[in-house]
């Protein structure tokens, strides 16, 4: 065998063609008539594609030239090769392979990375993997050449390290194949191989030569200053001879098209290796034969000039530009100006670069050379020295002085300014001003009320420092002792006033600044004085009764002892029967303390009465107004849900009183379509919480488009309290499950602001409820919501009437959505109350002092004010509804008309509420300074309200009074508690064994005594609809001329639900009607091309088109003297595609008037069938039959607990035929009707258990259902 020589690989080099050195990695010729152990080692091959490098297996021989495998197992691989990880790898050798008669499946050749990544595969096939051939040579199992079997060919293959692509190439053609990157750090490779997996013993792989080579590369390292050189900056390698073209722009710039652009020229380079020591043009041509660098050199064609000065309009102007080198500037300046009312001298310049170092006039000449700056120097020709006190006549007065630099000044105020409010000086702060930042800056201070300031700073600022003090006045009226006694008291101090009376005198109350009957807090921000009055209790004494001489009259006289008025009167007597005495004069009513207060009765005719059987009492007590008991204003309070009772030694916690609305049940109805209703406000909530800051949450809520509306908004405060507020639990205070996505630990927007700082927005805790002022940049929150409040609970406003972003129109201010506040808001009684008209509430008008919680409990349990002992500590709802968010500081958050006396204002004034947060020892408070309710620590001290009233009530809804009722199903069997079967709704026809329910009126007649109709006892044949309209039309069967084609609920009539196939009543006529479906007059309101059918087997309603001829009818007419329980109603349809059908007759009742009315709570009467049924029709989630049942069994809504599921009849009842879908009346909400929405009656499908009666409201259609999927529920209630 003739041996070949191997070609030297030719490179394309990276810029010329040029002649690459290569390296030998391993070259072999095979002539030593036995494996080179320096080069070779023998494996074993496993499978398809495997190695087993540890052990040595199969015929692999070194025989003439030639290396042998002729064996499955037979292999080798070469010793590890040193690679440089750059150049390209190529492997030539000489090949004979020999297919012999076996089916040759070959094994691969590999480049292996001596951490054992397969870096490159390639092999040689002939064999059909199932389908598709495998013939030739290449890329292993992938893109192949055609194959030369049998005969001696070269072939080349490659292998590029920092790509991983290779190629495979021989006489026959070339192919790409797809490798693995040489892994980073790798310096050695090896090669293996073998022949084939299946063979015969004449199939076999002979090697002629092998060399395998790696391409020599070489590194050029790019350095330059400015410019996009080419080579990029940077290290390039290139294979060794590559001649390459580097070069520069003429021209470089820096801050290009700006004010500090500067232009640089290329000069040339510096080079090392192959590259030219140095050059001094921009371009030059390399043949690199080792590591080699290039630098090039620039040369700037400007500078940049930095002005800098504190005054003035300098030339060039303050900031940086750039000039040509050798430009001369004349740099210049004022030589004075004024600034801030001060005037300052140009004292010269510093200097760097091209500018001299320093200077003293105000212009120099500068040829611009290199970089650099000026600074202009200035002086102050006078100083300011600006004089700040609050209080006394300072010296130097207050206001702004000028001086000369330098002046030391000595400046002094009083100590002491005031008589009744004193002001103390504490010392002064010295503070400079900078124009460079436009603001004072702290220098020194001192704690003297003179100091000696030398004005060293043109602009100076001498603040004097004041403490106050206010009087207190204490004054007694009568016999007690007050605690704090007259004198001076620091500024915002809270004294707490306690009077004690002396012996036999009792505390009447302050008057003056102080009020209430209890321990009265003064906050000291102005003089202040109380009076506490004392007072002996009334009582009467020195009675005595004697007969007005000569007169039918007689006196009696008391003593009033004490210092208080009585209310009096006097009841005669004879024998212990009360005389009802109405002829009284004198001293009746109220009294005042004093003695000798006569009563005078004029006897009249009872002056003959026995003087020994007459007793006179005279009847007193203290005289106090009183009022009405409780009712209810237009905002219904509800619940706090609180029930724990956790100080069980004190009455008049919330949980012990539960004073306000009881809420609904279920409080929350899941719509289905990402939105929740609450049955308590009528608000509907998107379903879904979402956080991000204030600003962000108004947008989202503006922009989104949900459930069909696109009308929500950010809820107001006190929306936002009213989804947040069931307070018997925490973490959260919301029912678990209604919403998703809740977080608990975070607050929630609302799109109420602070009204003293708008950069604020109330928030409520999700936790506990609280709310509280937030920044609007911070990200919490936010539920959006849509409607308005016209639930059980009409939330009132919020009070906010301000708006701060023009560009929103749905902020608080702007919708200014709840209940309106009644006009006035408050009545103030006279005697120390006053009513809330807005909740009905009765408030006292001063706060009872201030104190612990159980304390405050205990204040409230034991008042007595205007005649009432039923006073209590309001809970956390009944103490908000006083909040005035549009109301800010200094004021109070409490409405503007409020009669509230004493109440601090520009503090804070943190008021108990009886309410405890769940399972704490704290107690919510609403805090008036700015309107947010918080919890304290119930051990420390807070102010007392105290309320009457707040009833538990609960909204009535009003019912139906004249109706037609609906019959029974016919349902007798009950499959659970509730149903249709249990309740047995509707009314029954007055029938028994002498009066059937049909009646035979003759020649096959038979009269419905239930609805009035006439039915005929045969049915037709099977037609089309319009055939069935025409047939009865023109029917004279039996003698009757007015026959025609009933409508739905007309043969809806007929059906029993308590039998089965038919569905026909027990004793029927109708044994001839054996057809199953049958035509109704009724046009399917989903598409005219339909009408609608009733299936009498299992009463299903549904739609067949008009042509269709499978269906057969009946004949019905009206009696013309129907006696009837139940008359059918009409269906709806209005419109007629031909004469005889439903819309041409509109045959049945209707009620006279609206047939709805919205009741305006939720609910909405049907004054045709006399039910009540919910407005929200999906106010439960969807549900199983037996869930739906039990569900509505135990409702409470509306105070009325009597809620279950309805029957089918009442269900149907509600179809109004003649609208596309829903096919329900637009008075109620969330009617679920796209395809595959349907609804639960509480009817159980004729003859199987297993189902129930569905209605669909898209198209009408009614049919049994399995119990155990999932529909929607509508609840209803009422119907006999």
């Amino acid at each position: 065998m003739k041996k070949r020589l191997l070609a030297a690989l030719l490179l394309a080099a990276a810029h010329h063609n040029a002649q690459a050195a290569n390296t030998v990695l391993l070259t072999d010729d095979f002539e030593d008539a036995s494996i080179d152990p320096s080069k070779w080692a023998l494996i074993t091959a496993s499978g398809h594609t495997g190695f087993d490098e540890s052990s040595a297996g199969g015929i692999v021989t070194e025989t003439s030239g030639y290396l042998w495998i002729q064996n499955a197992a037979g292999a080798f691989k070469s010793i590890l090769l040193p690679v440089n990880g750059y150049g390209e790898i190529v492997i030539d050798r000489n090949l004979y392979v020999s297919r012999g008669s076996g089916t040759l499946v070959s094994r691969p050749d590999e480049i292996v990375a001596e951490d054992g990544t397969v870096l490159l595969r390639w092999g040689y096939h002939y064999y059909s993997d199932g389908g598709t051939n495998r013939y030739g040579f290449g890329g292993f199992d992938d893109t192949l050449v055609p194959a030369t079997w049998d005969a001696f060919f070269d072939e080349t293959i490659t292998y590029d390290p920092a790509t991983g692509q290779g190629s495979y190439s021989s006489a026959n053609g070339s192919t790409t194949i797809t490798g693995t990157p040489l892994p980073a750090g790798t310096t050695h490779v090896y090669l293996r191989g073998s022949a084939y997996a299946v063979g015969s013993a004449t199939d076999y792989k002979a090697i002629v030569d092998f060399t395998a080579s790696q391409a020599e590369v070489h590194t050029l390292t790019v350095a330059s200053a400015y410019g996009a050189p080419s080579p990029s900056v940077g290290d390039s390698v290139y294979s060794a001879g590559t001649v390459i073209d580097c070069s520069a722009t003429n021209l470089a710039y820096t801050g290009f098209f700006t004010p500090t652009q500067v232009r640089y020229a290329c000069v040339g380079w510096n080079g090392t290796g192959s590259v030219p020591a140095s050059g001094a043009t921009n371009a030059v041509a390399v043949a690199l034969n080792e590591d080699s660098s290039i630098t090039w050199n620039w040369e700037p064609l400007d500078a940049v000039l930095t002005v800098s000065s504190g005054f003035g309009s300098p030339y060039p102007t303050v900031g940086s530009r750039s000039y040509s080198i050798g430009t001369e500037l004349t740099c210049s300046v004022q030589n004075e100006v004024t600034v801030n009312g001060i005037r300052y001298r140009c004292a010269g310049w510093t200097g760097s670069g091209s500018v001299p170092a320093s200077g003293s006039a105000n212009s120099v000449v500068v040829t611009v050379g290199a970089t650099s700056s000026i600074t202009w120097i200035w002086e102050n020709l006078e100083s300011r020295l600006a004089v700040v006190s609050a209080h006394g006549d300072p010296v130097p007065a207050v206001g702004d002085d000028m001086y000369a630099p330098g002046t030391v000044v000595t400046c002094s105020v009083e100590n002491v300014v005031g008589p009744e409010t004193r002001h103390y000086c504490t010392g002064w702060q010295k503070h400079g001003y900078s124009h460079y930042i436009g603001s004072y800056y702290y220098i020194t201070a001192g704690t003297t009320n003179w100091t000696e300031l030398e004005l060293n700073s043109p602009d100076l600022r001498l603040t004097w420092l004041w403490e106050t003090d206010h009087r207190l006045d204490i004054q007694v009226e009568g016999s007690g002792t007050v605690s704090q006694a007259s004198g001076f008291y620091d500024e915002g101090s809270v004294q707490t006033l306690t009077a004690t009376p002396a012996e036999g005198w009792v505390f009447d109350g302050w008057s003056g600044d102080a009020t209430g009957t209890g321990s009265a807090p003064l906050t000291m921000d102005a003089p202040k004085s109380a009076i506490a009055t004392f007072s002996v209790p009334a009582s009467i004494a020195n009675l005595s009764v004697a007969q007005v001489e000569g007169a039918r009259e007689v006196e009696v006289t008391y003593d009033v002892a004490g210092t208080r008025s009585l209310l009096v009167d006097l009841e005669v007597f004879q024998n212990g029967s009360n005389l009802n005495a109405s002829a009284l004069s004198g001293a009746v009513g109220m009294v005042s303390a004093g003695p000798s207060n006569t009563i005078t009765w004029n006897a009249g005719t009872d002056w003959n009465l026995n003087v020994d059987e007459l007793t006179f009492n005279l009847l007193s007590e203290d005289g106090l107004p009183f009022y009405a008991p409780y009712t209810p204003g237009p905002w219904a309070i509800p619940k706090t849900q609180i029930t724990l009772d956790y100080y069980m030694g004190i009455d008049g916690e919330d949980g012990d009183l539960q004073a306000g609305m009881v809420w609904p049940s279920p409080r929350f109805a899941d719509n289905g379509d990402g939105t929740v209703t609450d049955n308590m406000t009528g608000l509907q909530w998107g379903k879904t919480a979402s956080y991000t800051s204030w600003y962000n949450s108004m947008s989202a809520c503006e922009n989104l488009s949900l459930a069909g509306h696109d009308d929500w908004r950010l809820p107001n405060v006190r929306e936002m309290r009213s989804l947040l507020s069931n307070f018997s639990r925490s973490y959260p205070v919301v029912e678990l499950g209604v919403f998703s996505n809740f977080s608990t630990g975070n607050n929630y927007w609302t799109s109420t602001r602070l009204e003293y700082n708008t950069g604020y927005a109330y928030a409520v805790y999700g936790n506990y409820g609280y709310t509280l002022p937030l920044s609007l940049g911070s990200s919490y929150g936010y539920l959006p919501v849509r409607g308005s409040s016209t639930g059980m609970v009409a939330i009132a406003k919020t009070g906010q009437a301000n708006s701060w972003d023009a560009a929103r129109s749905t902020e608080d201010g702007d919708l200014q959505t709840g209940q309106a506040w009644p006009e006035p808001r408050f009545t103030d009684h006279g005697d120390g109350t006053a009513t809330d008209h807005l909740t009905g509430l009765m408030w006292c008008k001063t706060q009872l002092g201030s104190t612990y919680w159980a304390g405050a409990l205990n204040a409230c349990n034991g008042l007595t004010a205007a005649g009432h002992t039923d006073w209590r500590l309001p809970n956390i709802n009944e103490l908000e509804t006083l909040v005035d968010y549009g109301e800010k500081y200094p004021s109070p958050t409490l409405p503007a008309d409020h009669p509230f006396v004493s109440f601090p204002g520009g503090t804070a004034v943190r008021v108990w509420s009886s309410s405890t947060p769940y399972s704490t020892g704290y107690g919510y408070i609403v805090d008036f300074y700015n309107g947010h309710i918080d919890a304290y620590s119930k051990g420390n001290s807070c102010y007392v309200m105290a309320c009457r009233g707040g009833v538990e009530i609960q909204e009535t809804i009003s019912e139906p009074t004249t109706y037609e009722p609906l019959p029974v199903t016919g349902q007798t069997n009950s499959f659970a508690v509730g149903d249709d079967g249990d309740l047995q709704k509707g009314v029954k026809e007055f029938t028994n064994e002498y009066i059937p329910r049909f009646g035979h009126s003759g020649s096959g007649r038979f009269h419905d005594s239930r609805t009035g109709l006439e039915w005929y006892v045969s049915d037709g044949y099977n037609t089309s609809w319009t055939a069935a309209i025409v047939a009865c039309e023109y029917s004279s069967s039996a003698g009757a001329t007015d026959w025609r084609l009933p409508n739905v609920r007309e043969m809806l009539s007929l059906l029993d639900y308590g039998q089965s196939t038919p569905m026909l009543p027990e004793g029927h006529p109708f044994a001839d009607w054996t057809n199953v479906v049958y035509w109704t007059s009724t046009v399917s309101p989903h598409s005219t091309d339909y009408a609608l059918t009733v299936n009498l087997n299992d009463g299903t309603v549904f739609s067949s088109h008009r042509g269709f001829g499978q269906n057969c009818f009946c004949l019905v007419r009206w009696m013309t003297e129907p006696v009837d329980v139940a008359a059918v109603p009409k269906t709806g349809q209005t419109f007629s595609l031909r004469d005889g059908d439903d819309g041409f007759y509109q045959k049945g009742v209707a009620v006279a008037g609206e047939r709805f009315a919205d009741n305006g709570n939720g609910t909405v009467n049907d004054n045709q069938t006399g039910l009540v049924w919910l407005k929200d029709a999906a106010s439960l989630n969807r549900m199983n039959w037996s869930n739906a049942v039990a569900a509505c069994e135990s409702m409470h809504f509306g105070n009325y607990s009597d809620w279950r599921l309805p029957n089918a009849r009442e269900l149907e009842s509600l179809i109004t035929y003649s609208t596309n879908a829903p096919v329900t009346p637009d008075m109620f909400d969330n009617v679920k009707f796209t395809s595959g929405a349907a609804y639960w009656s509480s009817t159980t499908a004729a003859g199987n258990a297993a189902l129930a009666v569905e209605f669909k409201f898209d198209t009408g259609r009614q049919g049994p259902q399995y119990k155990e999927n999932p529909r929607y529920v509508w609840p209803v209630r009422g119907g006999n």
